[in-house]
């Protein structure tokens, strides 16, 4: 988890991944009567995970749940859609000017052992290695796999770890993981994130 500002104040900032991301549908309610000028809409879980369960009975119980602890507003149309979380935050507080956010720059080194990485876990590596001059940047990957036996070509040091880049997997040596992903000091150090993960 990191953090970033905004307006002077300070938010939480997660990422999600792919592997542990969950599904819910919700009914989106577009109605009028309100204080708004014209329609406005408004968003209402129908307490359901697959899309098979979100049916006609559901979306009914759910519009006419709304509408009874809505007297007054007029239903105009509705919606339900899958929503998927990927990111998240919460409002930490006040921007204090004099503060200033350390990063140690150890947490950055390359080179985990088999012990420090867990099926599961978001891992930032050197594309190619850090001594690259044309690859060498930090990308992002959702660990598969442990290998610490295999060895790879270009590292002397065993151990290889399979990631989910995205739309494939690939194989890093342990030597090119700076580590957790999600740390403060490593996600700032991103050169390139995958969103999508």
């Amino acid at each position: 988890m990191s953090e970033f500002e905004a307006d002077g104040e300070r938010f939480s900032y997660n990422i999600i991944a792919a592997a542990d991301a969950e599904s819910e549908f919700v009914l989106e309610i577009e109605y009028s009567g309100g204080e708004e000028d014209g329609p406005a809409t408004t968003t209402v879980s129908l307490g359901v995970s697959e899309r098979g369960n979100a049916t006609k009975e559901v979306v009914v119980g759910r519009l006419k749940e709304w509408s009874g602890n809505n007297p007054g507003l007029e239903v105009e149309s509705f919606e339900v859609t899958e929503r998927q979380v990927c990111r998240s935050g919460k409002h930490l507080g006040s921007v204090e000017q004099e503060e200033e956010v350390e990063i140690e720059v150890e947490e950055l080194e390359p080179g985990v052992v088999p012990a420090d990485v867990s099926t599961g876990d978001r891992v930032a590596y050197y594309v190619q290695g850090p001594g690259s001059t044309v690859y060498g940047y930090l990308t992002e990957g959702v660990v598969e796999a442990v290998s610490p036996n295999r060895e790879h070509p270009k590292v002397e040091s065993p151990g290889l770890v399979e990631l989910d880049v995205g739309e494939q997997t690939k194989e890093v040596p342990l030597a090119w993981v700076v580590g957790d992903a999600t740390k403060p000091a490593v996600q700032d150090a991103i050169d390139r994130p995958r969103p999508s993960l």
